[in-house]
């Protein structure tokens, strides 16, 4: 068995460690960067994730002296993935490579890759754009949020994420767009919520009319298998509809072990009248519902009515409201999360909703957005008064009854729910009680859903 040695020195807590790595080449062939066997030795432990940098620029390093130009970038890729600041010396590794390194082999003879990491300029040329995002999602956003929000400024772009966005090409016309972002935890999918979170699966956008899906996926399909390797992903997680003949799994299926998951969304049909959208309600709610109506004060805040200092109230507001959920489940919050809805608010798609009790003390925020019809459940936090109530339920579906107004089609209910217990890999995943419970709750609006199958395609020959 070949293998490829080498080691560096770091620095733990200010004492020096020598980082050894013995490489086996048939491991990195079978199993690529991301799933060879001294990167599996750490990558699980969060405590060793400065020796897993280390053995990375190490791996990188033992690679390039040996020609394996794709695996030496794919370790340095993964290792800067992981740095919460710029390494230079890992950049400029990168930087060298890259004008080594071959381009991708093409896919197809009819069809063409355009990729955002090699040429932002023709990827956003052919979407006539000047910029693209990567945190922003709503449903009824172009790409899910891919182009972003009129006169949103992004943040700084975290060095943690790799945007391997592409399109696919047919006679100089996009027939498929897939939005991908790579994070420091190495699997491939689409904007996340919060830090640590899993991203939104990835979703595929076709053009219309596009006969050819089946051979549009198995071009996807190859070129994220080499995406895979020179990238060092760990995995791949895609949705698609039910019933898609063509999926993706069918093709990258046959290169990657998988395991599939059935997600949903609530989803409130608009176009329904008032009184058929209050008996879809679950009926344990009416009661809370109808109290809300008659004891709470509402206000409702868009456009220019959201300056700096109603933003800040806002803010300030939605804290107080979730104060018992942090103290209980931690404080995860993005406040990013709370700045894109609020600039969507602010440019007219969308509302805050901010009841007070008859003292006029705040018992709730809830703040949705809107594009392409359909308003989305973007936060939303509430508090228990008189004791024992809690104004989640009327803050809902009155939120439901705003976006009817405002010439909406539907009422996302929030994100996609995963299955309450699942399969991964070898291992079992269970939802938290916190996520069945929110699901349960938002699922008492509707019973209509927006069904979609997940898929985590595992990248080595060995997977966790």
């Amino acid at each position: 068995m070949e293998r490829g040695i080498g080691s560096t020195i770091i620095t733990i807590n200010g004492v020096p460690f020598e980082i050894k790595v013995a490489l086996s080449f048939d491991d990195i062939d079978a199993n690529g960067v991301a799933w060879c066997e001294p990167v599996r030795a750490l990558i699980a432990k969060p405590e060793d994730s400065v020796r897993l940098l280390g053995t990375l620029v190490v791996i990188a390093a033992i690679c390039r002296d040996s020609g394996r130009l794709e695996e030496a970038f794919g370790a340095l890729r993964m290792a800067r993935r992981m740095a919460n600041t710029p390494i230079h010396s890992i950049d400029g590794s990168i930087a060298n490579l890259l004008g080594e390194l071959r381009p991708l082999e093409a896919t197809s003879k009819a069809y063409e890759i355009i990729s955002y990491d090699s040429e932002p300029n023709r990827f956003m040329g052919h979407l006539k754009v000047s910029r693209i995002y990567e945190s922003i999602y709503h449903p009824g956003l172009p790409y899910g949020g891919l182009l972003g929000i009129v006169g949103y400024e992004p943040c700084v772009k975290p060095i943690s994420v790799d945007n391997l966005s592409f399109h696919v090409i047919r006679q100089d016309r996009i027939v498929a767009t897939v939005p991908l972002l790579v994070y420091a935890d190495h699997v491939g999918s689409w904007v996340r919520w919060v830090e640590g979170m899993p991203g939104m699966p990835v979703e595929i956008n076709y053009a219309d009319h596009v006969p050819e899906r089946h051979e549009i996926n198995n071009v996807i399909a190859t070129h994220l298998v080499s995406l895979a390797r020179r990238y060092s992903i760990r995995e791949l997680l895609f949705q698609s509809v039910p019933n898609d003949g063509a999926s993706l799994a069918r093709a990258l299926g046959r290169r990657f072990r998988y395991s599939a998951e059935l997600w949903d969304r609530p989803i409130v049909d608009l176009t329904l009248e008032n009184d058929l959208l209050f008996k879809d309600v679950r009926k344990s709610y009416k009661a809370s519902i109808n109290w809300g109506m008659r004891n709470l004060r509402m206000e409702y805040l868009s456009g220019s009515m959201l300056d700096d200092i109603e933003k800040a109230r806002v803010y300030s507001l939605f804290r107080t409201c979730q104060a018992d959920m942090y103290a209980h489940f931690g404080d995860a919050f993005s406040r990013q999360l709370f700045d894109e809805a609020l600039h969507m608010c602010t440019h007219g798609s969308g509302e805050v909703a901010i009841s007070y009790e008859l003292d006029n003390s705040v018992c709730g925020v809830v703040i949705s957005s809107d594009a392409g019809g359909k308003s989305y459940y973007a936060l939303g936090g509430s508090r228990v008064v008189e004791g024992r109530r809690s104004p989640s339920h009327w803050l809902v579906y009155n939120a439901i009854q705003r976006a009817k107004v405002r010439g909406n089609r539907e009422y996302h209910l929030g994100r996609l729910f995963g299955a309450p217990i699942s399969v991964s890999g070898y291992a079992t995943r269970i939802m938290s009680k916190r996520e069945i419970d929110v699901s349960f709750f938002k699922h008492g609006f509707s019973e209509r859903s927006d069904l979609r199958y997940v898929y985590r395609f595992v990248t080595g020959a060995i997977g966790g």
